[in-house]
């Protein structure tokens, strides 16, 4: 007895009409944007309760829920680091105004510019803290043991 099997299709939406093929694709964008806008009231309201709670966690046996801040800083409130930093170390953190093909602005590489401060002490790290600005927050959630 010999038993055939039809090979599976890479196109399984192949033998819908063009009618029904974009019915089911407009439905699944619908459901796909309710769904993003529910996650995102969910994660206002999770948000809120960690404010409420001046916490930065919400603790819970099955999952991981954490407040993340999206840090950026005032590049030009790094001024101040032009006199403190030697001129070895200010050309690894620092790319001043330039011309290309359009002027590019100063700019400081912050990650350099805090380990760099560290190294300096804390009028550098003053001036890196002042630079610092929350650009917003969000919250990472995911299932423990994934």
């Amino acid at each position: 007895m010999t038993t055939e099997t039809q090979p599976t299709s890479t196109r399984p939406h192949q033998a819908a009409s063009d009618h029904e093929l974009l019915a089911v694709y407009t439905a699944v964008q619908d459901t796909l944007r309710d769904m993003r806008d529910q996650a995102g009231r969910i994660e206002m309201e999770l948000l809120t309760r960690m404010r409420e709670r001046g916490a930065t966690s919400i603790p819970d046996s099955a999952f991981m829920c954490e407040l993340v801040e999206d840090v950026k800083y005032d590049q030009s409130a790094f001024t101040p680091l032009k006199e403190a930093f030697i001129p070895s170390d200010l050309e690894t953190v620092f790319t001043p105004a330039h011309e290309e093909t359009k002027v590019v602005p100063e700019s400081w590489n912050t990650v350099k510019v805090k380990a760099m401060a560290r190294k300096y002490g804390a009028v550098a790290l003053e001036v890196v803290e002042k630079a610092r600005m929350v650009a917003g927050h969000r919250v990472a959630v995911k299932a423990k043991g994934k």
